[in-house]
């Protein structure tokens, strides 16, 4: 894996999912977030999908 980003929340890497070989992007939280901050940022993502 590749690093591509990362900021205050998380680091960004560059993946490849092994069963559609597809190029992915995967978030590293980081484990001091706290929950509430986390669950925020699921429901937005789920939205933009």
């Amino acid at each position: 894996m590749r690093k591509i980003g990362g900021g205050g929340f998380g680091e960004i890497y560059e993946g490849l999912d092994l069963l559609t070989k597809e190029q992915v992007a995967l978030k590293v939280e980081s484990a001091r977030q706290p929950k509430q901050v986390l669950k925020m940022e699921v429901a937005v993502l789920k939205k933009l999908q």
